[in-house]
């Protein structure tokens, strides 16, 4: 596997780990893109995973998270919660779908995890 897609596979990881656990899911969302997701590009996946990744990234722009720095101020969300764990289950599918990505010309069949 190309060294930019463990670089995408462990920052889709540290964002799913950043989301979960205690808080509020639209502040720890909006760090997780910032901090984790906002450093990749397209060219960082598969050439099937491209456009996801920048569907993806194209959402969270449009949600307005993105416009309120690191430390979301929580009084400006522009995103509800349902939205927020709807971004999330994105992030979790994109990463799992990396995770299963197999290597071109491996013909064998096995996954990379």
């Amino acid at each position: 596997m190309p060294a930019s897609f463990n670089q995408a596979r462990s920052q889709l990881q540290f964002a799913i780990d950043m989301v979960s656990g205690p808080g509020d899911l639209r502040e720890k969302l909006c760090n997780a893109f910032k901090i984790h997701l906002l450093q990749l590009r397209p060219d960082d996946f598969p050439s099937e995973l491209r456009q996801d990744f920048a569907a993806l990234i194209n959402e969270f722009c449009r949600s307005g998270l993105h416009k309120y720095g690191i430390n979301c101020d929580r009084s400006h969300y522009l995103i509800t919660e349902n939205q927020s764990v709807g971004l999330v289950s994105k992030i979790i599918t994109l990463h799992m779908h990396l995770l299963s990505h197999a290597e071109p010309g491996n013909s064998s069949g096995n996954r990379w995890f």
